[in-house]
């Protein structure tokens, strides 16, 4: 038996196909809540569907939307979407973010994190400025 202490709420996962985004998405569905599930590109499609598929399993419902977040109009269509489909939305989370795929260090030069964090802000800023116009 699972809890139901979210029933009725609907969530936006960014980047909510695998890995971290992944687990908060299946997460919330064992909580009963609705989740959008977002990914990036054809090559997480199938991790989506996956994930779609337990959050459903795990008592909740969910389906699974393509965009890429670095793009405001994409940012605001997962939203608009999330409440076409459920009539509101309640929680976002953003997930989203740039792998390095750099050898392991103990602290990681920062010219190596340099690309990221604009990348990273533009995304964060752009889901939340979409999130408080609702």
């Amino acid at each position: 038996m699972s809890n139901q202490a979210l029933k009725g709420k609907v969530v936006v996962v960014g980047t909510g196909a695998k890995n971290l985004g992944g687990l908060i998405s299946r997460s919330f569905g064992a909580y009963g809540a609705s989740v959008v599930v977002h990914y990036n590109s054809d090559s997480t499609k199938a991790s989506a569907d996956e994930t779609v598929k337990a959050v459903q399993a795990a008592g909740g419902d969910a389906f699974a939307i393509q965009g890429d977040l670095t793009k405001v109009s994409e940012v605001i269509r997962l939203f608009d979407e999330a409440v076409k489909r459920y009539g509101r939305l309640d929680i976002a989370v953003n997930t989203v973010g740039k792998v390095l795929k750099k050898p392991r260090l103990s602290k990681p030069p920062r010219k190596n994190m340099t690309p990221c964090l604009p990348l990273m802000r533009r995304r964060r800023i752009s889901l939340s400025m979409k999130l408080a116009s609702r």
